[in-house]
Order: structure tokens, then C-alpha cells, then sequence
């Protein structure tokens, strides 16, 4: 794709769940916009089991098949932008803490694992996700000079 293009191209990864009314991603010239993934199982249309951290595992597992299908990697990322239900912990601080540190660790496990440094971030609450699930990511991604 030429990054002096007009064209906005959709992109559907087929290992993640997909409503009709969105795709899971646009590209712009050479930025891609990462639509909210949400904790479905890869292949399925149910959440993952667990708590917190296998939550945040699987929307960045999500996410990391929408880059494969843009044809870009983790080191292409610029900012995740993370959605958490229940992030007051209902007024519960301890509770609030202990879920905000599940999904830190299972967040920096996550990149840890692949050897690529964290990117950018916010962390906000949010109240009823989709499906009812605990957390949402979406982001902003560039594509490597070599595909456009």
C-alpha cells in the first residue's frame, strides 16, 4: 500500500471473533488502527476462562493476529489504549489494586515473552464491555516501510 494513498483498506483476521458492524482493523496510509479486542477465544465467539490476566493474554493474542493479517509485528505498535470494567473495584481499593496488578503482570509477561519493550499505554475504566468481559485493547500500529 502506498503511504501517499487515499485508500482506506479493512482488515478481518479470521481467528478472531467479529461482529458485522466493525472490522478489526483499518489501514491509513501506513497506520493501522486496531479496533477494541475483546478476550474471545482464538477461533471462537466465547470468552476466555479466568480471571484478569488470561484476559489481557488473549485480547493482546487477539491483537497479535490482526497484526499478522496487516502484516506487521509487536515493534510496529505505537500505543495500546486499554479499556477495564470495574477498575474502582466497585469502591473495594484492594480489590481495585490486585486486579490492576493481574492485568500489569499478565501484560509485561505478555512482551516479555516475545522480546519486544512495552509501548505506549493508557489504563481507563470503562463500564459494560462487550459480552461482559473484564477488559477491551484496541491501538495504533504503523506498517514496516517494506509494506507500503
Amino acid at each position: 500500500m502506498n503511504n501517499n494513498s487515499n485508500e482506506i483498506k479493512k482488515i478481518i483476521a479470521p481467528q478472531v471473533l467479529r461482529l458485522n458492524s466493525f472490522c478489526h482493523a483499518t489501514i491509513c496510509g501506513d497506520t493501522i488502527y486496531i479496533s477494541g479486542m475483546i478476550p474471545s477465544k482464538t477461533g471462537g465467539n466465547t470468552l476466555v476462562e479466568g480471571g484478569m490476566a488470561s484476559q489481557t493474554t488473549q485480547c493482546l493474542i487477539n491483537i497479535e493476529h490482526v497484526l499478522e493479517e496487516c502484516g506487521a509485528k509487536w515493534s510496529n505498535v505505537a500505543k495500546l489504549s486499554v479499556f477495564m470494567d470495574n477498575f474502582d473495584g466497585n469502591g473495594d481499593k484492594e480489590k481495585a489494586r490486585v486486579q490492576f496488578a493481574e492485568y500489569n503482570n499478565a501484560y509485561l509477561k505478555f512482551f516479555e515473552e516475545r522480546n519486544v519493550p512495552v509501548c505506549g499505554r493508557i489504563t481507563v475504566g470503562a463500564k459494560g464491555l462487550a459480552l461482559g468481559c473484564m477488559i477491551e485493547i484496541d491501538g495504533i500500529a504503523y506498517l514496516p516501510k517494506s509494506k507500503f
